[in-house]
């Protein structure tokens, strides 16, 4: 069907139950008595005010906020791992030596002080450099108390392992994981909007479908009430039996019991709705302006729908980067299996015994002396290794995860086909039950043309009667079915807050 096919069928639907309804205003201001209620204030509101409302208002809502600022400043925390770190220390110490029975017995005393500063970076090969720097170095000794001896050495050292822990992936994983968190919590953000505005379509959908079903059982007693009342004219002028009284009366009573459990019924769904818009005054009426019935609808595709579930789907997101933790967690098992094998190298240069602070940098620079080491450090675990069970237990972790996967790609499509059909199927019965209000309201009035003219009895009116209101209802509940059946679609295909255009945070 065409969405120019669908959108017709649909607006004869509402034409159809329009032409249901009774064009006698007499008779439905003869039910008003019955019918009237207490006038209250009134709210009206569309469907994308009820959800903008409520997502303003939600308590829930404003905790997911919390949530994921608390997401993105562990992200942040990740982040700074690799920022380098820079530390400064200072020292004062002093010494004294002497030769205890020397011929002199002199002793010699030294105190120096010394600051240094270094700075390290941590590098995601593995690496850890750090740059060392005497900045001041001072000693005054007892032979030379006011000629002191500065000196200053600067110190580059390279630490960097070359098989376990070595490479970006291994050492990358923690803030790879740490962003994978962040994804995940933007996901829940996601998921608690999306199960949040459902929550407003349903309650909303109930509201409106309560009213549409008041709104029926109004028109059902104003023709009841029109049979009754003539029926008791026609008794009164002994034109009629009173068993055509009793049965017309009988009717009516029953038509206004009926509306008595529409209203209780509108009440509660009232109540429900304003509960999720955050509550309010009970004594405001909520009227649903959006006639739920009437928007434009294409039919769905199975292959559209489903590539469209896996696409943006919440769920499927969620299990392809719980494939990606498991694989990095594997990749980080694997790793840890690898003797460890460490590179570590430094220069210095430095220089002594220069008699200004300001000449020692400049001997500095020129200074020859210049020293340096390389080394390799090999440790290799004996015997059964304790590493090797997370590592069976990382790749059985992998290969459920895959199969979850999979299985969720297969579950997604069985999901996908019954919604498909279920729109499908309402489509077509929105069409049928269209076409048998009007049969029924034809029928009721051919019967009524009957018992006026004394050939069919109260009992048979009466049924007519009930057969188009439950045609009438059946024709709501099932444009109410197809509303819903496209929301259930909508929530597998995660395209619900596009309808509402509705963004996520950043």
């Amino acid at each position: 069907m065409s969405r120019h096919q669908l959108r017709a069928t649909i607006l004869t639907a509402s034409l159809g139950l329009a032409a249901v309804l009774p064009a006698s205003a007499a008779a439905a201001a003869a039910a008003a008595p019955a019918a009237a209620t207490p006038a209250r204030p009134q709210i009206r509101l569309t469907l994308n005010e009820a959800v903008a409302t409520t997502l303003e208002k939600n308590f829930d809502k404003l905790l997911q906020d919390i949530t994921l600022t608390n997401g993105k400043e562990s992200y942040n925390s990740a982040k700074l791992e690799y920022r380098p770190t820079m530390s400064i220390s200072s020292n004062l110490s002093q010494s004294q030596n002497g030769a205890t029975g020397s011929a002199t017995g002199r002793s010699d005393h030294v105190d120096s002080q010394s600051v240094s500063a270094s700075i390290s970076q941590k590098i995601p090969t593995g690496a850890q450099v750090s740059l060392t720097s005497t900045i001041l170095s001072r000693a005054n000794t007892a032979k030379s108390p006011t000629t002191p001896n500065f000196g200053r050495s600067l110190t580059l050292s390279v630490s960097q392992p070359l098989l376990r822990g070595a490479g970006t992936k291994y050492n990358l994983t923690s803030l790879r994981q740490s962003k994978i968190s962040l994804d995940q919590s933007y996901l829940s953000y996601k998921t608690f909007l999306i199960t949040t505005v459902n929550s407003v379509e349903s309650a909303y959908t109930s509201l409106y479908l309560a009213r549409q079903r008041l709104d029926i059982q109004v028109q059902s007693l104003a023709l009841a009430k029109q049979v009754y009342d003539e029926q008791n004219t026609r008794f009164q002028a002994g034109l009629v039996t009173p068993l055509n009284l009793y049965g017309a009366e009988n009717n009516y009573i029953s038509s206004q019991n009926s509306l008595e459990q529409q209203k209780l019924s509108l009440s509660q769904a009232e109540d429900a709705f304003r509960q999720l818009l955050g509550g309010g005054d009970f004594n405001v009426e909520i009227i649903p302006t959006e006639d739920l019935s009437a928007e434009a609808l294409t039919t769905p595709t199975v292959e559209g729908s489903y590539r469209l579930a896996l696409d943006r789907g919440v769920d499927y997101q969620n299990r392809k980067l719980a494939v990606q933790v498991a694989e990095m967690n594997l990749d980080t098992a694997k790793s840890n299996l690898k003797p460890s094998l460490t590179l570590t190298g430094s220069v210095t240069s430095s220089d002594s015994a220069v008699s200004n602070w300001g000449s020692s940098y400049h001997k500095l620079s020129e200074s020859q002396n210049l020293g340096w080491n390389v080394g390799l450090a090999l440790s290799i675990p004996l015997g059964e290794r304790s590493d090797r069970i997370p590592y069976r237990t990382r790749l059985n972790a992998l290969q459920t995860a895959k199969i979850n996967l999979t299985k969720f790609e297969l579950d997604t499509m069985v999901s996908v086909r019954s919604a498909v059909n279920s729109v499908a199927n309402s489509i077509r019965t929105v069409e049928l039950s269209t076409r048998q209000a009007e049969l029924s309201r034809l029928t009721y009035e051919a019967e009524k043309q009957k018992f006026d003219v004394g050939n069919s009895t109260i009992r048979t009116l009466n049924q007519a009667q009930n057969d188009l209101d439950n045609s009438r209802l059946t024709l709501v509940n099932n444009k109410i079915t197809l509303r819903n059946n496209v929301n259930a679609l909508r929530r597998i295909e995660n395209t619900t807050l596009d309808r509402y255009n509705i963004k996520m945070p950043e």
